[in-house]
Order: structure tokens, then C-alpha cells, then sequence
């Protein structure tokens, strides 16, 4: 077996161990990875986490852990544009996040209905499938 650990389980790992609320990127970084010997090298590593959290939070939703985001929002348009300032484990006090993930969800959901939606009609409008095969494909 390999002595190899994997990014996403050292995330995982710390946000498990985390109990001081939200962690940043950078915050994660340092401690899923260790200290880095120069800027160019934490940028590096910054850059992997974030390409991995996503995975990271996939890996908790298998072991039964939710992970939340705190998000702010970073210009005109609050509920589109937004920042992640940390993450951490879901608890009983952190009902406003949850919701607003929850929110966030279903709002993809529905954006993604809607493009699909869009999608189907113009291939049945420029004749490219039925609309009898768009319907069976749902």
C-alpha cells in the first residue's frame, strides 16, 4: 500500500479537526499541506486546494458530514457574485448558512432546468430531434 495521501482527505482531515469556525483557503492550505518555502510554492498549494474542495466536500457527504460555505458577496448582484471567506462542517447553530446552501442549490437546479428546457427547443425548432424524442428523454 502507498504511503501517498491524498489532498482531498487532508482537507477533509482538517476541516474534521477544525473547532474554530470558518477556515479560509489559506487557512486549509497551510494546514493540510504544511509550511511552504516561498510564496510561488503556498500559491501553488492554495491553487490545489481549491481545485480539490469540491472533491473534499464530496468525500465528507460519504461519511455523513456536511460541509458549509461562507460566502460574501463581491459586487451589485449579491445573490450571483460572491466570495467564499471559509468553510467548516456543518453544526445544529449553523441554520442560516445551511439554508442559504440549500438556496443556492436549488437555485441551480432550477437554472439548469431552464437552460435544459432552452436547449431542447431550439434543437426541435432547427429540426435536429422531435419533440416526441425530446420527450422521452426526460
Amino acid at each position: 500500500m502507498s504511503n501517498y495521501k491524498s489532498i482531498r482527505s487532508s482537507i477533509l482531515n482538517v476541516l474534521t479537526e477544525n473547532e474554530n469556525g470558518f477556515l479560509t483557503i489559506e487557512e486549509i492550505t497551510e494546514r493540510a499541506l504544511g509550511p511552504f518555502p516561498n510564496i510561488a510554492f503556498k500559491r501553488l498549494g492554495i491553487k490545489q486546494v481549491k481545485q480539490n474542495m469540491g472533491h473534499a466536500i464530496e468525500l465528507g457527504a460519504e461519511n455523513g458530514l456536511i460541509i458549509i460555505a461562507k460566502k460574501h458577496p463581491t459586487l451589485k448582484d449579491v445573490d450571483r457574485r460572491f466570495r467564499i471567506a471559509g468553510y467548516k462542517i456543518a453544526e445544529q447553530s449553523d441554520e442560516d448558512y445551511i439554508k442559504e446552501a440549500l438556496k443556492n442549490k436549488l437555485q441551480r437546479v432550477e437554472d439548469y432546468d431552464s437552460s435544459c428546457a432552452l436547449f431542447s427547443h431550439r434543437l426541435i425548432e432547427k429540426n435536429l430531434i422531435e419533440n416526441k424524442d425530446r420527450k422521452q428523454l426526460n
